[in-house]
């Protein structure tokens, strides 16, 4: 059960800045969870009927009920009806101290891991939404410190309390749950926050838990995945060279992880050649002098690359570099960006081992 109504207000107005975040990070409660809301708003399983007036009196919590819960090794994920999902970590919990506060830069690095993180569910569970629903219903934004909030629970699964994401529109998704956020000459059935609102079937989330189950366990997977949210993000927005700079990054992550098992496979003792490549020639095979160009050649020469996947990723290597270069007889258009993304998704898939499919719809808002 929340806390009461007016508890939770107060609660609310006192913690209008980041510094609340830290605090409930450093605090005492027993169980703390990471929360978002999806880019747009989504009933979990079935939606709640607005006009019944027990339903309205009852709103709280009826909004707030945590509908499915996924207890894995790695992670709990929680996600309530009106769409919250809540995610705890626990390796990542662990390194909360427990009566000490944080230092900044140890705060900053556990909300970037937490971020990758919340960027890659986001991602995914859009994806499965794409691919059980057949629903571009979604529109992929980054999540950032602005976006995500701490929530908290006592050890009898109660929640204690949590932060405010106030400069971000989940603060008003949030506020949802509280009859007073309405006007008393509008029903809560007729707000904006409701109108066109979909369900999302338990299968889309029981598929989402399969596959972040799946990157987890996938060592770079998740930075890898949360990098392509970032890039498709600004593609969203328009930002079309942002977006393939950032989905190089993930192609040039795959490709060097796939260089570096090319080297470990030519000096494994099971080939007979452990003495093959030593530690000076690593190191010169991977340092400065050994360009991510002369890696995709060296990737096609040996099997490791198709022609017609070396060839593609070497002009949008191309792309990148007029990009970065601020090239003037270059213009990156939505094509350019659209190829990066698309060759960064298939070296992702080929590293988690099931599909993805990013909404690559954008719409181009009138002046």
């Amino acid at each position: 059960m929340l806390l009461p109504h007016r508890a939770a207000l107060t609660y609310l107005f006192s913690n209008l800045q980041l510094a609340a975040i830290e605090t409930v990070l450093n605090t005492a409660p027993v169980i703390n969870y990471t929360a978002f809301y999806p880019s747009r708003p989504f009933w979990t399983i079935s939606r709640l009927d607005l006009r019944d007036p027990s339903v309205v009196s009852d709103l709280t919590d009826r909004m707030s009920e945590i509908v499915l819960t996924f207890d894995q090794q790695q992670y709990t994920l929680k996600i309530c009806r009106d769409g919250m999902f809540m995610l705890r970590i626990h390796e990542l919990e662990l390194q909360v101290p427990q009566g000490d506060r944080l230092t900044s830069a140890q705060l900053a690095a556990l909300w970037a891991d937490y971020l990758d993180c919340l960027n890659t569910l986001q991602l995914l569970f859009e994806s499965s939404v794409l691919e059980i629903m057949k629903h571009a219903y979604f529109e992929l934004g980054e999540i950032t410190t602005r976006d995500a909030f701490r929530v908290s629970f006592d050890d009898q699964h109660k929640w204690t309390g949590n932060s405010v994401p106030m400069f971000s529109p989940a603060a008003s998704l949030l506020m949802a749950r509280y009859t007073s956020s309405y006007s008393p000459a509008l029903p809560p059935f007729a707000d904006a926050r409701f109108l066109m609102r979909i369900e999302v079937p338990e299968t889309v989330f029981v598929d989402l838990n399969t596959h972040f189950t799946t990157v987890l366990a996938a060592g770079s997977a998740v930075q890898r995945l949360a990098t392509l949210a970032k890039s498709l993000a600004e593609f969203k927005i328009g930002n079309y060279p942002t977006s393939l700079v950032l989905s190089w990054f993930v192609i040039e992550s795959s490709l060097l992880g796939s260089w570096r098992n090319l080297l470990d496979a030519k000096s494994s003792p099971a080939a007979g050649t452990a003495q093959h490549i030593g530690k000076k020639r690593r190191e010169a095979l991977t340092g400065r002098d050994f360009p991510i160009a002369v890696v995709l050649n060296v990737l096609e020469l040996s099997d490791v690359l198709a022609f017609d996947e070396w060839k593609d990723l070497d002009e949008i290597r191309g792309f990148r570099n007029k990009v970065v270069h601020q090239d003037p007889r270059f213009k990156c258009e939505a094509t350019h960006a659209i190829r990066s993304l698309q060759a960064a998704r298939r070296l992702l898939e080929q590293q988690i081992k099931f599909s993805l499919r990013p909404n690559l719809g954008y719409t181009v808002t009138g002046m």
